[in-house]
C-alpha cells in the first residue's frame, strides 16, 4: 500500500493567490454595493457620494509615493544595519508641506468647487427640508 504524499505549495504562491482572491471579493462587493446605494440614495445623492469617495481616494494616494519609497529605503538600511531616522524625518516634512499646500489650495478653491459640483445636491437638501 502506497502512502499519499502531500504536495507542498510554496508560500509565495499562497500569498499571491490570497491577494488575488481578496481583490476579486472586494470587486464583487463593490459591484453589489452600487446597486444598493443607488436604490437607497437615488441618482443625485449617489453621484455626490461617488465624487466625495473619489476625492478621498485621491487624498489617500496624494503621498506621491513617499510611503512606498520610504519602505524600500528602510528595508535597505535595516539590511545594512544603518539608521533610517533621517529618512523618516524627511518623509514627515515632505508630507506635512504637501498637506499644507493642498489644504490651502482647496480652502481657496472650495467656494468654486462646491458651487460647481455640489449645486444639485444642496438644492435637493433644501427641497427635502
Amino acid at each position: 500500500m502506497r502512502k499519499l504524499r502531500l504536495v507542498r505549495i510554496p508560500r509565495h504562491l499562497i500569498i499571491a493567490a490570497s491577494s488575488w482572491l481578496s481583490k476579486i471579493i472586494i470587486a464583487g462587493v463593490q459591484l453589489v454595493s452600487v446597486k444598493f446605494l443607488l436604490e437607497i440614495l437615488g441618482e443625485e445623492s449617489y453621484a455626490v457620494f461617488t465624487l466625495l469617495t473619489g476625492l478621498l481616494v485621491w487624498f489617500s494616494i496624494a503621498d506621491i509615493g513617499i510611503g512606498s519609497s520610504l519602505q524600500n529605503y528602510i528595508s535597505e538600511l535595516k539590511a545594512d544595519r544603518k539608521s533610517y531616522d533621517a529618512y523618516i524625518k524627511a518623509a514627515i516634512h515632505i508630507l506635512f508641506a504637501s498637506l499644507i499646500i493642498l489644504s490651502s489650495t482647496l480652502f481657496f478653491l472650495s467656494d468654486k468647487l462646491s458651487s460647481l459640483y455640489l449645486t444639485s445636491f444642496s438644492d435637493e437638501l433644501k427641497n427635502n427640508s
